[in-house]
């Protein structure tokens, strides 16, 4: 339901003809790196070809450096059903008095604000829109916690960039790629894909301020390794350059 393809004769035809091009030209490499296990084990399934996951790191832009663990959850992300924050609004609805930060465009924008409205929590939601890194560096550093609960998501981002900032993420089962760094009650709290477990993980980590700082930190440091340097020397290594 969310992909821009259907089961038309027509769509059909052309996913096989992406995927027939892909092993192909695939096959042909030395190595094929992928972006998360997840993308790896999709390239396994429709490709039947091997891939080594090979993390690459956020943008330079982001200067994520842990600050006081404040009180709001944060979210940034596209806008659209694909990124699941309607789950977080449902949610809000049931965990009285927090407030969240919701930063980022999409089509799904203004059905968002209309259903914050309807939820009764527009005054607890802020819907900040497009923001610069620097904004968004502040609002990564200064969140209680970060809500990342896409639908099979290739990489994940929006984890990453909450860890290096040590904020702990809540997530779903079902996030995909977000689930190689998410482990329940060790950097953030994977729960099921349902409005009242989300609540309980966002209560939980409102109420607890020093459980948000431990599993932040173990997030910071479970992503310290993904660097340009790494993907570099790893891509040169694998070219016979060094």
């Amino acid at each position: 339901p969310l992909s821009d393809y259907t089961n038309s004769p027509e769509d059909v035809r052309i996913r096989r003809l992406v995927a027939r091009m892909d092993r192909k030209t695939l096959s042909e490499s030395r190595h094929v790196y992928t972006i998360s296990r997840n993308v790896a084990s999709r390239l396994r399934r429709y490709n039947s070809l091997e891939g080594t996951p090979l993390y690459p790191p956020i943008r330079a832009g982001l200067k994520l450096e842990p600050g006081p663990y404040g009180d709001y959850i944060f979210s940034m992300n596209r806008l659209d059903s694909a990124k699941r924050i309607d789950l977080l609004l449902d949610a809000l609805a049931q965990a009285p008095g927090v407030r969240a930060v919701v930063a980022g465009t999409g089509p799904d924008a203004e059905t968002l604000k209309q259903r914050a409205s309807r939820l009764g929590i527009a005054s607890r939601v802020e819907f900040a829109g497009f923001v610069p890194d620097e904004r968004a560096s502040e609002l990564y550093a200064n969140a209680r916690a970060v809500y990342f609960a896409p639908v099979d998501e290739d990489y994940g981002y929006g984890a990453v960039e909450a860890m290096q900032a040590a904020r702990p993420v809540i997530t779903t089962e079902g996030a995909g790629g977000v689930l190689e760094f998410v482990e329940n009650g060790a950097t953030g709290l994977v729960t099921q894909a349902d409005a009242g477990a989300v609540a309980r993980s966002i209560t939980r980590l409102m109420q607890d301020p020093s459980e948000a700082e431990r599993l932040g930190k173990a997030g910071r440091e479970l992503v310290r390794s993904i660097t340009w340097d790494n993907v570099v020397d790893t891509l040169l290594g694998a070219a016979g350059f060094k």
